[in-house]
């Protein structure tokens, strides 16, 4: 559906709009600032929309004529708002007459504000999306689970970092045991400390004393080596005694020689043998020394190496003064300790809820890729198109990154996939885009065979298809009423009455039409209807070009007469 033709009088600050719509392309109302424009779109969508669409100061302030409007669409409805009140009147091509629930059928709410759509919330500008594509419901089922989950994560979450708090606040003492540590346990070491050192008191004894028997062992070494070498001495003194005793025997007897040869042999003989008792005596003395020497040096070589043992052994006594201090400040130790625990059990707890935590995480991902699988296969009305994460992607682009033109492009598709049967939108404030960008959004619009009617802060006939200048189209500032007959049923009447609505009030005319102006209104549909007096009179009293141009309007209107 589409809008054909749109007549509108004194509604807010239109005093007359008149105009025959191409049914393809876009349509921009041009003007300045507060010349009626936005009133015109306002006005078309009350029609359309319902009295939630009712515009504020819905009646021209300076005018004395009835509000008016009337649309007829491509497809033959007539809807009409008549009188302050705005009765609302639908005709449909068969000439039945209907009400706003047959426009609530082909009417999407977005193509009356498409800058609502643009300039609105993501949320809303997300849920005519989904609604395009059908599902709608299967995300919001999973926007509810995935909000269910979030929550609960959310206040996992606050669990999770109050008891990493308690736990940062909590004293942490590293050098205390992870157990508490008794009296019996520190006596006990002290007890062991105390064998040790016993022991250690032992060897240290013992290796003094090693060392007195190793010098008298010296000693006795030493003794023996003198003893030893006297031997040899003693043994040649006691040669020179025999020899020196024998020599005075000898000379002795020298003159008893041949009387007591016999006792020579046997005194020599008595002094070799007594030699020999010496020689035989020194020789076991030796043996029985060597022997003597040896163990000594057996003892000296054992005790040395004791000694040396003792020398290089670190003769030091365990210190059991941090015992004592541990054993005097068990209590504090034992504090810290339990402060430890206290500290670990909350850490555990912390770790539980961290837990909670990202098993709802993987939850949300799970939920989240549910419905990314959910939208890879949805026919999206835009080419790029893509929803993800609850935000519109356009070629990978976030909606605030696209371009002015290709925001409206895509609002348009959505209206369109919306509501197949509304072919037309509503687009305000047109000066958003430039003149590039809107000549780039006409062709499209041409090319998805839609209309739309839109408004722009410009009084330049080149880029306007018409001006609006003081509640007027410029170039045809003529204030008229058209008169409108109404059946009406009084409260209570059984029968209709047929009334005419608004009248008719010729003003001098401010400007003669330019031929752009002549040429953007589209006068190609003539009307058989015929044409009243009074108009009729008013035509005839205008130049020619206005008069051709007052003729035409004045046939389009004569159709409504009945």
């Amino acid at each position: 559906m589409k809008i054909k033709h749109f007549t509108m009088q004194n509604v807010k600050g239109v005093n007359v709009f008149d105009y025959e719509f191409p049914l393809t392309g876009t349509t921009i109302l041009g003007g300045r600032n507060n010349q009626g424009k936005s009133s015109v779109l306002h006005g078309a969508a009350y029609c359309f929309g319902g009295e939630a669409y009712r515009p504020s100061n819905y009646k021209k302030m300076d005018s004395d004529g009835e509000p008016y409007m009337c649309i007829e669409t491509d497809e033959g409805i007539t809807i009409e708002r008549v009188g302050e009140s705005a009765d609302l009147y639908v005709t449909d091509a068969t000439g039945k007459k209907r009400g706003q629930r047959l426009l609530d059928t082909f009417i999407s709410k977005f193509a009356l504000d498409v800058p609502k759509f643009l300039n609105g919330s993501e949320k809303e500008r997300n849920a005519a999306l989904l609604q395009t594509i059908g599902i709608g419901d299967q995300l919001d089922a999973i926007d509810e689970e995935e909000a269910t989950e979030y929550e609960e994560r959310r206040l996992i979450g606050q669990i999770k970092e109050q008891k990493i708090k308690a736990v940062k606040e909590m004293p942490f003492y590293p050098d205390v045991p992870e157990k508490e540590v008794s009296a019996a346990t520190i006596l006990a070491k002290l007890d062991e400390i105390h064998k040790e050192n016993a022991k250690i008191d032992a060897a240290i004894a013992e290796a003094s004393q090693n060392e007195a028997e190793l010098a008298n062992l010296v000693a006795n070494g030493e003794e023996l080596d003198r003893q030893y070498a006297s031997i040899d001495a003693d043994l040649a003194t006691k040669k020179e005694q025999v020899k020196t005793q024998t020599a005075r025997q000898m000379e002795a007897l020298k003159a008893q020689i041949e009387s007591i040869k016999q006792q020579m042999q046997q005194v020599t003989s008595d002094a070799e043998t007594l030699v020999k008792d010496f020689e035989s005596n020194a020789e076991s003395r030796r043996t029985n020394m060597k022997k003597q020497m040896e163990a000594n040096e057996a003892a000296i070589v054992a005790m040395s190496d004791k000694v040396e043992k003792a020398k290089v052994r670190k003769f030091v006594r365990i210190d059991d003064s941090a015992l004592r201090k541990e054993l005097d400040g068990l209590e504090e130790v034992n504090a810290k300790i339990r402060a430890n625990a206290a500290r670990a059990e909350k850490q555990k707890e912390a770790d539980e809820q961290s837990a909670k935590y990202d098993e709802k995480t993987e939850k949300i991902e799970a939920i989240r890729r549910k419905r990314d699988t959910l939208l890879e296969g949805a026919d999206l009305p835009y080419p790029g198109l893509s929803y993800q994460n609850k935000h519109i992607y356009l070629d990978g682009k976030a909606w605030d990154c696209i371009n002015e033109s290709k925001k409206y492009m895509v609002a348009c598709a959505i209206v369109m996939r919306i509501n197949p049967n509304c072919r037309f939108v509503f687009m305000d404030k047109l000066e958003q885009m430039d003149a590039e960008t809107r000549k780039e959004f006409d062709q499209w619009v041409r090319d998805h065979d839609m209309q739309v009617i839109g408004t722009l802060v410009s009084s330049n006939a080149d880029e306007c298809s018409l001006v609006i200048k003081n509640g007027y189209i410029d170039g045809m500032e003529k204030s008229f009423i058209v008169p409108r007959r109404v059946r009406r049923r009084a409260k209570g009447a059984k029968e209709e009455t047929v009334e005419t609505v608004g009248n008719f009030k010729e003003e001098p005319i401010a400007a003669t039409p330019t031929a752009k102006a002549l040429e953007q209104t589209d006068f190609s549909i003539e009307r058989e209807e015929a044409v009243s007096e009074d108009v009729a009179a008013t035509v005839a009293s205008a130049s020619d070009a206005v008069a051709r141009a007052k003729e035409l309007l004045a046939r389009r209107r004569a159709k409504i007469l009945g």
